[in-house]
């Protein structure tokens, strides 16, 4: 990615297409930017070396749940192509930018950012409606795979409060996701290119910001907030665990 933050035209065609393999179980794996084609008007995705893909409504073991690239989710948790983007390049780009941008520039591209993101929750939130209804006409409990119904009709709800959470995202909820990309990004160095840093520290500064961060959220009106924080602690326990096993 350029220096000059991709304007939201870009990043809602990236958007599309992470929307598109996700649904399918498809993930990229090596979302790294050089694999990233972005032109003043179109985006591709190149190299599909390492690429997979699944069922995306299967029971998940605790091995898969606990991966760099688990999505926010934890009602219907996929490995996600936008969290393998985030920490591949996303969080690198940023730390770029904040070295010769303004703080405030920063913290614009990072809403924009997050505004494009709103619309590829919206668009899972629509089809985990859609898988839950498929199976309430064929009168099933699980949705083929395993996936209970009620946990369907949880994550549609929940990437629903995403989306309206990102579209005008406070300053705690950027922080909250930049700390989320930062600490994927660190194990993923750490297991894979061999880079030395301390993570417990980072974890636990993590969980200390975010757990502040639901404690002011803790008031009637502030409920999507509150459940958003209370699943992002969930999501550092997965990290957390993935980190403690290291590449395996």
């Amino acid at each position: 990615m350029q220096r000059i933050p991709p304007q939201e035209p870009v990043l809602r065609q990236l958007f599309e297409k992470f929307f598109l393999m996700d649904q399918g179980g498809f993930i990229h794996y090596d979302l790294q930017a050089p694999n990233i084609v972005i032109s003043r008007t179109h985006t591709g995705l190149i190299d599909f070396e390492f690429a997979a893909q699944g069922n995306p409504f299967s029971i998940k073991d605790e091995t898969y749940l606990c991966d760099y690239n688990i999505s926010p989710n934890p009602y219907v948790p996929l490995r996600s192509c936008v969290s393998n983007f985030e920490f591949r390049t996303l969080y690198p780009y940023l730390a770029l930018l904040r070295s010769h941008a303004s703080g405030r520039a920063v913290a614009a591209f990072a809403r924009s950012y997050l505004r494009c993101k709103a619309e590829y929750h919206t668009l899972m939130g629509e089809f985990f409606s859609s898988a839950a209804d498929a199976c309430t006409s064929g009168s099933l409990s699980l949705f083929p795979g395993g996936i209970p119904l009620e946990d369907l009709r949880r994550g549609a709800r929940y990437e629903t409060v995403l989306a309206g959470l990102y579209r005008s995202a406070p300053p705690e909820i950027l922080a909250s996701e930049y700390l989320i990309m930062r600490l994927r990004f660190e194990m993923f160095e750490r297991d894979f290119n061999g880079r030395c840093c301390e993570l417990d520290s980072q974890f636990s500064h993590a969980g200390q910001k975010v757990r502040g961060f639901a404690g002011r959220a803790s008031n009637p009106q502030s409920c999507p907030a509150l459940w958003y924080f209370t699943n992002s602690l969930e999501l550092l326990k997965k990290l957390k665990r993935k980190a403690a096993a290291g590449s395996v």
